[in-house]
């Protein structure tokens, strides 16, 4: 027979998977009023949440959902088949919870929601963190790839999210701008941790340096909910290496382990369930949670390459840890159920299948907000890309055979497939699908140059001037040139059929298969 605990246990995890399966609805897009892809799209809450009924919560279930690395993915690109990931699909698994499911709801997100501080990237924070919102994330940890960011642009993230951002082991040095916002906190009857711990006091209490400079809080070291009979404390770190090898000098990291150990020994009565978001390597936590028995709960991620595990597990001492990686494609499912004093804790990983519909307020941010400014961003480029090009008209001149394959390929309607998905501004996606006349301020489907691009120049120079010798277009093309852009997330089959999409678009003789070393330029 099962015992109380294995009994509480098993039922927890059933019901993960029986929502798991239920998150897989067809899209339900066909109510919008325009095509989402083309223009302005309608519903009926006019961008804003959907109202939702929900069923009588059970104040002793509670359901925290973590994400983490979104890495500005806030769609896919379409490009090929089971392409998972995407904020609107992410917010359909979140609300089939909340409209299905009797649990108290916890969101929250353990950083890199962005790749890079481009401009670009200053753009689209502002529509995650809107789409954030609407989801109704609980809290934001600031990561490695969030402090390459200045205080001046992490003010404006702070300002507009009604959620807290929380690190509990990154000061700033004092007078500079922090990111405390108390009606994010009061929005979740969270007190202000940083005006019970003073940030140069605490530097000293863990450091053990009674000479420390004036430090401020950088954000919110630790936050507080009750969600029903759940007295929830939440953590959140980076490793403080990474903070270290940042050229922000107003950044002072402490260790993690140390951090943690102060805030949970002080705030104690606050919370009876302490949860940790880490980003760090899985050597790294595996130490922590040996150091830090009273967190119960470790969610993580992992920002550097060669670690891009999916996973959880538990450990003798009762933890459990659940570690989330790539782009956005799963989110973390964490159940808990309190029973006579005890936590039974289950975690599932959900993937973000492209069968998921998109939910309807989240989409319409995308199209009414920011697909329309994607050209002027587009515009703004000091080199748009793809400047350098030749038209292929003039390369059928000479080369008829060659121009009819590539006219009937699908490299010469590239340019056509983004703008059926309202997406040729797209820098994400311009890049593969498109050359730009900067001069004539024209977008193209891909040319010949595209591909033919390290030799085109002293080709057409020659041949224009009808010169005896033409120099040869002397590319080697084969798989490594094409997978700069068939990427296995943008073409999903292309590296198993490669040779039967290659015959389709080679118009000269030589091999066609990875290690070619033939010239294959006989055009």
């Amino acid at each position: 027979m099962l015992s109380m605990r294995g009994f509480l246990a098993l039922t927890a995890l059933l019901i993960v998977l029986v929502v798991f399966s239920s998150c897989n609805p067809q899209s339900d897009n066909s109510s919008s009023e325009v095509d989402s892809n083309k223009g302005q799209l309608s519903n009926s809450s006019n961008g804003s949440a959907e109202t939702v009924e929900t069923p009588a919560i059970d104040d002793n279930s509670l359901f925290i959902v973590y994400s983490y690395d979104t890495n500005g993915k806030m769609e896919t690109c379409g490009c090929s088949t089971r392409q998972l990931g995407g904020l609107s699909r992410r917010g359909t698994i979140i609300r089939d919870y909340e409209t299905n499911y009797n649990r108290q709801m916890l969101m929250l997100d353990g950083g890199k929601i962005l790749a890079d501080a481009t401009d670009f990237s200053k753009f689209k924070v502002t529509i995650i963190i809107k789409m954030m919102n609407q989801m109704n994330y609980s809290a934001l940890n600031l990561g490695v790839y969030e402090l390459v960011f200045d205080l001046a642009e992490l003010s404006k993230w702070a300002d507009q999210a009604k959620f807290p951002l929380v690190s509990s082991n990154v000061l700033t040095s004092s007078g500079k701008t922090n990111l405390v916002r108390t009606e994010a906190l009061k929005n979740l009857g969270s007190l202000d941790a940083t005006n019970e711990v003073k940030a140069g006091e605490f530097f000293r209490e863990v450091k053990g340096d009674v000479h420390a400079k004036e430090l401020d809080w950088l954000a919110s070291p630790v936050i507080f909910v009750q969600l029903g009979n759940f007295r929830l404390g939440i953590l959140g770190a980076t490793k403080p290496e990474w903070v270290d090898s940042l050229a922000d000098g107003d950044l002072v990291a402490l260790p993690i382990r140390d951090s943690f150990k102060q805030l949970v020994t002080k705030y104690a009565d606050k919370a009876d369930l302490w949860i940790a978001m880490i980003e760090a390597d899985g050597t790294t936590i595996k130490s922590l949670m040996v150091a830090l028995p009273e967190i119960q709960i470790w969610l993580s991620g992992n920002p550097r390459k060669g670690e891009s595990i999916v996973g959880s597990m538990e450990t003798t001492a009762g933890q459990h840890w659940q570690n989330i990686f790539q782009e956005g494609k799963y989110i973390g499912a964490t159940s808990v159920n309190l029973q006579d004093g005890n936590y039974f804790i289950t975690q599932n990983e959900i993937a973000v299948e492209d069968t998921i519909a998109e939910r309807k307020d989240l989409l319409a941010i995308m199209v009414n907000e920011y697909r329309p400014e994607l050209e002027s961003l587009f515009h703004l480029q000091s080199q748009p890309i793809g400047s350098e090009f030749v038209y292929s008209v003039k390369c059928q001149r000479c080369h008829t055979e060659a121009f009819e394959i590539y006219r009937n390929s699908a490299h010469s309607r590239a340019l056509e497939t983004l703008q059926e998905k309202g997406q040729n501004w797209n820098p994400e996606c311009v890049s593969c699908h498109i050359e730009f006349d900067e001069l004539n301020d024209n977008q193209l489907s891909l040319q010949c140059s595209a591909c033919h691009y390290r030799s085109w120049d002293n080709h057409i120079e020659d041949a224009t001037a009808n010169a005896a010798n033409v120099k040869p277009l002397n590319e080697e093309l084969g798989f490594d040139h094409c997978v700069k852009c068939h990427t296995p997330e943008n073409s999903t089959e292309f590296a198993v059929k490669y040779e039967e999409y290659f015959a389709k678009i080679k118009h000269w003789d030589g091999p066609t298969v990875p290690g070619e070393t033939e010239n294959n330029s006989s055009d």
